[in-house]
């Protein structure tokens, strides 16, 4: 059998108008294979994160029950660890503009000057 996309999504991640290149690309593709004359079947998935030259790519495996849950849990880990990065950045970056003279994030000596 042909290789057959049954999900397939991409998106550009910056703002329009915004320079730098940056991408997610997410898909699931099935195939059957022949082994020992039994028909199996095959799944490829994969979630890519790309910014500039830098380029995640995570393979998602469905091939069985464990693999499949453990798979589910990885990307509901993902998407909690964005969402409070995401609530970090906000009241980071609020905390910057109501104190202008602070500078990075506090505690952490690691991120720099505010470039905004």
């Amino acid at each position: 059998m042909k290789e057959k996309n049954l999900y397939h999504n991409a998106e550009f991640l910056n703002s329009p108008g915004y320079e730098e290149d940056a991408s997610i690309f997410t898909s699931i593709s099935h195939d059957t294979y022949k082994h020992k004359g039994i028909e199996k079947d095959s799944y490829w998935c994969s979630l890519k994160i790309r910014d500039c030259d830098r380029t995640i790519t995570l393979s998602i495996e469905i091939g069985t029950q464990e693999q499949y849950k453990n798979s589910i849990y990885k990307v509901e880990k993902i998407v909690t660890h964005l969402q409070k990065f995401k609530e970090a950045l906000k009241k980071t970056y609020e905390g910057q503009k109501t104190t202008p003279e602070k500078k990075g994030v506090p505690g952490n000596k690691n991120i720099g000057t505010n470039p905004l």
